[in-house]
């Protein structure tokens, strides 16, 4: 019986690193251009946001609905504002909307030049390993966010938590 179960332990075994073997190495950059593409353009249309208001204006089209429900102010108010002054380089307006604008806008703005970086990046088939930048672009994206939103992160896990 052990021997039987140690067989079938072996087989499975050998069935994975076979399979894990045999996915195919993608040679092929434009769906990872693509990608890259969407994000960028997403990002862009966040900046146009931000600079077609001016952060004095009253006339936001999109507002903060538990700000107006309570009454009270959240880590995240004021952002949109800060988004409109930061666009024209008036970094102490920005402070004074929200203490945390510099850091959210800067991952939106380090985001949007590696998306073009890698969007225009020369590619020559046989000198990129596309799945070795893949896994470091998507780890260089998740540890920013947690750097830059750290203090939404924080306050919001807290608020779930209560």
């Amino acid at each position: 019986m052990k021997r039987n179960n140690s067989n079938q332990r072996d087989q499975l075994i050998s069935f994975k690193v076979h399979s894990i073997a045999q996915i195919p190495r993608t040679t092929d950059f434009k769906p990872y251009r693509i990608i890259n593409l969407a994000f960028a353009g997403i990002i862009l249309l966040v900046f146009l946001y931000a600079a077609f208001y001016p952060p004095e204006s009253s006339g936001y089209p999109i507002f903060s609905f538990y700000e107006r429900l309570t009454s009270e102010r959240t880590i995240s108010s004021g952002l949109s504002r800060s988004f409109s002054a930061v666009v024209r380089l008036d970094f102490s307006a920005a402070r004074d909307y929200n203490p945390y604008s510099l850091r959210v806008f800067s991952f939106f703005l380090i985001q949007f030049v590696f998306r073009l970086t890698v969007l225009f990046m020369p590619v020559q088939k046989g000198l990129t390993n596309y799945r070795i930048l893949i896994i470091a672009d998507a780890l260089q994206a998740v540890a920013l966010f947690v750097v830059c939103f750290w203090p939404f992160l924080v306050f919001w896990t807290g608020f779930i938590i209560r």
